[in-house]
């Protein structure tokens, strides 16, 4: 169950035991680490390809609130959770969380003020399982 997904100004995010406030978005993208492509002796094209290391990232961009010179930092990890839903409402909400590793944490100016930039990478937990988990999330806030 692995779509990229973009959430547009999500209620509630949370990183491990903190709440993040004032996040606008949130991407979460797939891409591969690793491609093996190969030609046959027949033509110049590639007859088989496989992808068989993949990343998923997230990048959380906020407004910065506040001076807050505190955490997130790089090589920070927790759980990553944010609900969504369709047309912003709580028909169809759902619930998507991840365990992840702070990689960046930038802050550029934009057309709203300063921002926080954080980018993390998710884990998977044996390397198998896909390490981006969407369910229904019911009554949960």
């Amino acid at each position: 169950m692995g779509a990229e997904m973009l959430a547009m100004n999500p209620r509630v995010v949370k990183f491990g035991t903190a709440s993040w406030e004032g996040v606008t978005s949130i991407s979460v993208d797939r891409g591969a680490d690793k491609v093996v492509a190969e030609v046959s002796d027949l033509g110049p094209h590639v007859v088989f390809v496989d992808v068989p290391e993949q990343r998923v990232t997230a990048r959380v961009t906020a407004d910065l609130l506040t001076d807050d010179l505190g955490p997130p930092r790089p090589g920070d990890s927790g759980a990553l959770v944010f609900f969504t839903s369709p047309a912003g409402t709580d028909g169809g909400r759902k619930k998507v969380s991840m365990t992840a590793v702070v990689t960046a944490v930038r802050h550029p100016g934009g057309p709203r003020g300063l921002a926080r930039v954080i980018d993390l990478i998710a884990v998977s937990s044996d390397g198998v399982a896909d390490p981006v988990t969407i369910a229904d999330a019911g009554g949960e806030l």
